[in-house]
């Protein structure tokens, strides 16, 4: 009788204790996509943008939202992504998003294609949105004239499936990075 309640006790341990070890692992991957998608954004920066050009970061962003998407993709429990969110940190001082940044979020289907994009928030005030441009992080406030290089986030939301029959637990996870953009010297 013993041996039966202690054979369960184990198992209900060892189970829980992959759970949080395949959770965990998925957390590392979705670090890994969002820094791949910052070290892409912060090399091409504004994309030599042109005073009077479309600040729209479309053109930028897409291909950083796929490569996130892709490098997510590898996930064992991923249920789907969400979101792919790049966005102007400015209001908290750790650098993760608020709601009240500029934000240019990214929906991708299973391919990693881009569906939509929806952009939010106006820039920050020393930073003025390019004639027809969207709220959200436009080109033209992407600054990389060192020493005032700006900084650029890339978060990702995700739905993780977890692996076990006994504790199966489908939950949302988040994560994201800060970088600087590569400089560019005049």
């Amino acid at each position: 009788m013993e041996t039966a309640v202690i054979v369960a006790l184990m198992l209900l341990l060892f189970t829980g204790v992959y759970a949080v070890s395949s959770f965990a692992n998925d957390q590392n991957v979705a670090t890994t996509a969002v820094r791949a998608g910052g070290r892409y954004l912060a090399q091409v920066g504004n994309n030599h943008f042109v005073q009077g050009g479309s600040g729209s970061p479309t053109s930028v962003d897409e291909p950083a939202a796929r490569e996130v998407c892709r490098v997510a993709m590898t996930m064992v429990d991923l249920v789907g992504i969400k979101s792919i969110v790049v966005y102007q940190p400015t209001t908290n001082s750790d650098g993760s998003w608020a709601s009240t940044d500029p934000t240019d979020t990214y929906t991708v289907d299973g391919s990693c294609n881009v569906l939509s994009v929806t952009f939010a928030n106006a820039p920050s005030a020393d930073c003025v949105s390019a004639a027809g441009a969207n709220t959200g992080y436009p080109l033209n406030c992407r600054k990389q004239i060192h020493p005032d290089e700006s900084q650029i986030g890339v978060l990702i939301n995700y739905s993780f499936n977890s692996p076990t029959p006994i504790m199966h637990v489908v939950t949302t996870g988040t994560e994201y990075t800060v970088v600087t953009l590569a400089p560019v010297y005049t």
